[in-house]
């Protein structure tokens, strides 16, 4: 082919017969990945109920520690309230006369299906269990154990009023 000033312009034409895959090559390689992820399946889901327990106990974990920063730095007492029957928690702060506003906070968070929640050494504040943050910085020491489906269970605790809450699995695993 020739330009209008006479040069000789090239084209490459791409040869058909090498470029990309065939159809029959992209359905075999489709073939072998769903046998790979179908035999893979399975062991997946023991994977993901586990976690649904480590992901609530890191939960609550953050909520303890909000729960100290907010008594600290507003200067009152707040209580993180734990319901073990129904699953759930949330936090109340407490005002001069001692009323719990639970409302200013709102929010109760709920374990997973599945997920039980074990007490051990929470006081009763009303009546309902509770874990008490001071302005001080100090604590109410306890240990929460969440189980979940598998047995696996990560206990959140604080060995004594002027250390923070930790989260560890039982077994130290």
């Amino acid at each position: 082919m020739t330009s209008r000033t006479g040069r000789k312009i090239r084209t490459r034409v791409a040869d058909a017969g090498t470029a990309g895959f065939t159809l029959l090559e992209l359905i075999a390689s489709m073939l072998v990945i769903s046998v790979v992820l179908a035999m893979a399946a399975p062991s997946l889901r023991g994977f993901f109920a586990s976690r649904k327990t480590e992901d609530a106990a890191r939960r609550l974990l953050a909520t303890t520690r909000y729960c100290r920063t907010l008594a600290i730095s507003d200067g009152r007492t707040c209580r993180l309230f734990l319901d073990a029957n129904a699953g759930q928690w949330w936090l109340g702060i407490s005002d001069g006369d001692d009323r719990v506003l639970e409302s200013s906070l709102g929010r109760t968070f709920r374990l997973p299906d599945g997920v039980t929640m074990e007490l051990d050494g929470v006081s009763a504040a009303d009546g309902r269990a509770a874990l008490t943050f001071t302005p001080g910085g100090t604590c109410t020491p306890a240990v929460v154990r969440l189980r979940g489906v598998h047995d696996d269970t990560w206990i959140v605790w604080c060995a004594s009023a002027t250390e923070q809450f930790e989260m560890t699995r039982e077994g130290g695993t």
